[in-house]
C-alpha cells in the first residue's frame, strides 16, 4: 500500500493479490470492490463495445448497398447478390442481432466465471498433491531410519547362516576327500597290479628272446636299444609333453625345413631341391622357384618336396613364412658332435692352401675367416683361434671347456692342453672362458654355426608356435627317417636312396674322435642344448617310440648318464658352478628368445 503526491493527478492502480481481489492505491477514493463485481463491470463494458460495433458494420453495410443501386444504369440485366431476408428486414433485425449479442456476452461472462473457478480448483489441487508428496517423503525417511536401525540384526543373521553354511560345506568336503583317498588307494592298488602284469610280460619275452638268440646260435643277453627303457628319468620338461600339435592333413600341411648348421641338412636340401629357395629373402616369385626346380631336377617332384615350401637357415627367414606354415621339420643331430663339427669347420688351419680339393664342395668358413684374421689378428676371433686354439684338434677345444678334472679311474686322461701349457694362469682362465662361451654360443667367434644353435632354431619355430606340428630326422640314420617320413608318415611313395651325401668337407678335417673325457666335459657345458634336443626329439611326430629310445640311450651312453638326466643335471649343475667360481664365470641367464640378428622379420 501506498500513497500518491498531492501535486500529481490522481490514478489508479489496480494489483492482483494471491486472494484474486483488487486493490485501489488511492486511500481518498471509494472503498475496495469485490473481484466478482469488477469482473462484471469490464463485460459489460465490452458488451456495450460489441454492440456499438455491430451497429456500425450494419450502417456501413446499408451504405454500400445504396451506393451500387445508384451506380447501377437503368434497363441492365446484371444480377446483384442479395439476401434471402429483405433490407428492411434486415436493419430491424439489427437490433435483434444486438440483443443475441448482448446473451452471448452474458454467456461468455458466465464461462469466464466458470474458467476462474476451475483455475482456483486447479490451484487447490496442485498444493493437495504437494502435501501428499511431502507426506510421503516423511513416512519414506521414518521407513528408512527404521531399516538402518534393523541392518545390525539383519548382518548379525546372515554371519549365523554363513558361518553355519561353511561348516555345512567343511563337513561336505572332509566326506569327499574320504572318498576320494580311498579312490586313489584303490587306483593305486590297480596300478600296482598293471605293472606286476607287465613285468611278467617283459620277463617272459626276455625269456622267449633268449631262446631265440640261442636257437640261432646268438650270444644270449645281446641288448636291444629299441625295446628296453632306459634306466633313469628324462630330462624333456613336462610342459614339453603336455603341448597338443594339430596334425594336418595332406593338403592342408605346409612344412619350413629348418636346417641346424652342421646336422647333415645339406643332403637333405639337395633331395628335396631346397637349393632354389634358399634367395626367398631377394623377392623371387613362386612361380620362378617352381621352374628353377623343374630345370634342376625334371623328374616329378615327391610328395615331400611338394609339401616343404619353406627353408630357415641361419638369418634367413621370415616370421610370415613360419606363421603360414602347418609344420617343422627339423634335422637334429647330437649337440656335441654337432659343436665339433662346426669348430672343425670354423677353424682358418682346416682351410688347405690347395683350394683345388673343393671343386665339388663349397669353401669352407674357416678359408674366408682365415682371410679376415690376416686383416684383423688382435679382435676377438683372432685371439681364440691364433692365440688360444691355434690348432685345429678339437681335443684341446673340448678339454679347455671345463677346468681340469682330478685324476682318478674315471677320467685318466687328466691333462692341460698343449696350446695353453705355455700360457700363464690369467691367459689361461680366459681362453677357458672363450671356449666356453664358443660352445655354448655366448661368445662370438665369426662361427655362425656355433652362434646358431638349437636354441635359436627351437626359439623361432617350434617354441614360439607350440601347437604347429614337428618333425625330425635324425643324422645318424638320415635316410632310414627320410623314407619313413616321406612314405609311411606323409602316405608318398617315393624311394629314397643312400645317395651320395654333399657337405663341405668338414668330416675330412682331424676326423679322429675325442677322448670320454672331453665329451663329458662338452656334454656337461652343453647341458641346455641337450634339453632342447631331447625335447624337439621327443616332439617328432613321424619318430616312434623305439627311434626315440635308442638315440636317448646312445647319448646318454656318450655322456656318461648313469641314473638318469635330473640326476645327472644335478651332478652337473654342481661340476658348472665349480668351475665358474674358478674361472671366474658369471653365469648368463638363457632364455628362448633368439639372438638379435640382422634377419628378415
Amino acid at each position: 500500500m501506498f500513497q500518491s503526491s498531492p501535486s500529481t493527478i490522481r490514478e489508479r492502480s489496480l494489483t492482483v493479490l494471491d486472494n484474486s481481489v483488487f486493490v485501489v492505491a488511492d486511500p481518498q477514493q471509494p472503498p475496495i470492490i469485490s473481484g466478482d463485481e469488477a469482473k462484471h463491470q469490464m463485460l459489460s463494458k465490452n458488451a456495450k463495445q460489441r454492440k456499438l460495433y455491430a451497429e456500425a458494420k450494419v450502417k456501413a453495410a446499408q451504405q454500400r448497398h445504396d451506393r451500387k443501386n445508384k451506380q447501377q444504369p437503368k434497363g441492365s440485366t446484371t444480377r446483384v447478390r442479395t439476401s434471402a431476408v429483405p433490407l428492411s428486414q434486415q436493419l430491424s433485425g439489427s437490433n435483434d442481432s444486438a440483443e443475441q449479442r448482448s446473451k452471448e456476452n452474458n454467456a461468455i461472462h458466465n464461462s469466464h466465471e466458470t474458467g476462474y473457478e476451475e483455475d482456483e480448483l486447479r490451484r487447490e489441487g496442485e498444493q493437495s498433491r504437494k502435501q501428499e508428496t511431502i507426506t510421503e517423503l516423511v513416512k519414506q525417511m521414518k521407513r528408512g531410519q527404521q531399516q538402518d536401525m534393523k541392518a545390525p540384526e539383519k548382518l548379525k543373521g546372515n554371519k549365523e547362516d554363513e558361518s553355519q553354511s561353511k561348516l555345512r560345506n567343511s563337513s561336505k568336503r572332509q566326506h569327499k576327500n574320504k572318498y576320494e583317498r580311498q579312490g586313489d588307494q584303490n587306483m593305486q592298488q590297480v596300478d600296482m597290479k598293471q605293472n606286476k602284469q607287465n613285468e611278467a610280460m617283459k620277463q617272459s619275452t626276455h625269456e622267449n628272446r633268449g631262446q631265440k638268440q640261442q636257437q640261432q646260435g646268438e650270444r644270449p643277453g645281446k641288448r636291444e636299444a629299441i625295446d628296453e627303457k632306459p634306466q633313469g628319468d628324462n630330462v624333456i620338461p613336462k610342459d614339453s609333453q603336455i603341448v597338443v600339435q594339430k596334425i594336418p592333413t595332406i593338403k592342408e600341411r605346409i612344412i619350413t625345413f629348418v636346417h641346424v648348421g652342421k646336422a647333415g641338412g645339406m643332403s637333405l636340401r639337395d633331395k628335396l631341391s631346397l637349393i632354389c629357395r634358399l634367395p626367398l629373402d631377394h623377392g623371387q616369385t613362386p612361380n620362378e622357384i617352381r621352374r628353377c626346380i623343374d630345370k634342376k631336377h625334371p623328374n616329378k617332384r615327391d610328395l615331400l618336396g611338394r609339401q616343404t615350401q619353406y627353408y630357415f637357415h641361419m638369418w634367413s627367414y621370415r616370421q610370415s613364412y613360419f606363421r603360414k606354415s602347418t609344420s617343422f621339420l627339423f634335422v637334429l643331430r647330437s649337440p656335441v658332435d654337432r659343436v665339433l663339427s662346426a669348430y672343425r669347420y670354423a677353424h682358418p688351419a682346416n682351410c688347405y692352401d690347395d683350394r683345388s680339393v673343393y671343386k665339388e664342395s663349397p669353401l669352407p668358413h674357416g678359408c674366408s675367416l682365415g682371410d679376415r684374421l690376416k686383416k684383423r689378428p688382435k679382435g676377438p676371433t683372432g685371439v681364440f683361434f691364433k692365440f688360444c686354439f691355434p690348432y685345429a684338434a678339437a681335443e684341446e677345444f673340448a678339454q679347455s671347456v671345463m677346468s681340469p678334472w682330478k685324476a682318478d679311474p674315471t677320467h685318466p686322461n687328466t691333462t692341460v692342453p698343449s696350446s695353453l701349457a705355455t700360457k700363464s694362469r690369467r691367459e689361461q682362465m680366459d681362453c677357458r672362458k672363450k671356449a666356453r662361451g664358443a660352445a655354448d654360443g655366448t661368445f662370438k667367434t665369426d662361427s655362425f654355426h656355433l652362434e646358431f644353435n638349437y636354441r635359436y632354431y627351437a626359439s623361432s619355430t617350434a617354441y614360439a608356435f607350440p601347437g604347429k606340428e614337428v618333425l625330425a630326422i635324425r643324422t645318424e640314420n638320415q635316410w632310414e627317417d627320410i623314407q619313413h617320413l616321406a612314405n609311411n608318415y606323409l602316405g608318398g611313395n617315393t624311394t629314397f636312396n643312400n645317395t651320395k651325401a654333399v657337405s663341405h668337407g668338414s668330416e675330412k678335417y682331424h676326423p679322429s674322435p675325442i677322448t670320454q673325457e672331453a665329451y663329458r666335459k662338452l656334454c656337461f657345458v652343453l647341458e641346455g642344448e641337450i634339453e632342447i634336443y631331447l625335447d624337439l626329439l621327443n616332439r617328432a611326430q613321424n619318430l616312434s617310440e623305439g627311434a626315440k629310445k635308442e638315440t636317448d640311450w646312445n647319448l646318454r651312453e656318450k655322456c656318461g648318464v648313469k641314473l638318469g638326466w635330473i640326476e645327472w643335471k644335478r651332478h652337473c649343475k654342481i661340476k658348472l658352478q665349480g668351475d665358474e667360481k674358478r674361472l671366474g664365470i658369471v653365469p648368463v641367464a638363457t632364455s628362448n628368445s633368439k639372438p638379435n640378428y640382422s634377419g628378415v622379420a
